[in-house]
C-alpha cells in the first residue's frame, strides 16, 4: 500500500519526511506554480527518481487540473463543499476525469 505525506509548499520537514515515501499530497495549493516548485524540491530529493511517485492535488470543482498535471501532478482529488448535494459527487464520479 503506498504511503503519502502531507504538508504545506514552503515547509521543507513534510517535504523531506515525503521524498522517502510513495508520494506527496500538497495542502492549500495557490498556483501551479507552487505544485512545481514542490515537485522540482522532490525530484532533487529523491535524484530524480520520480516514475513510481505520486503527487495528489485537491482542487476545488471548476478548476482545470491541467496545469497542475502540467507542473506534476500524478493523481486529482475533487473538493467538494460541506453539504454538497449528492447528485453533484455522482456527477463527477459519472463523468470521471477532467480533460
Amino acid at each position: 500500500m503506498p504511503v503519502w505525506a502531507a504538508g504545506f509548499p514552503g515547509n521543507a520537514k513534510p517535504i523531506r519526511r515525503a521524498a522517502r515515501l510513495d508520494g506527496f499530497f500538497p495542502a492549500n495549493l495557490e498556483h501551479p506554480d507552487q505544485l512545481a516548485e514542490v515537485v522540482n524540491t522532490l525530484t532533487e530529493l529523491r535524484d530524480g527518481e520520480m516514475d513510481s511517485y505520486d503527487i495528489a492535488v485537491g482542487l476545488p470543482l471548476g478548476i482545470d487540473p491541467g496545469p497542475y498535471a502540467r507542473a506534476g501532478a500524478t493523481w486529482w482529488l475533487p473538493e467538494f463543499e460541506p453539504g454538497a448535494p449528492l447528485d453533484t459527487v455522482r456527477g463527477v464520479l459519472r463523468d470521471g476525469p477532467a480533460g
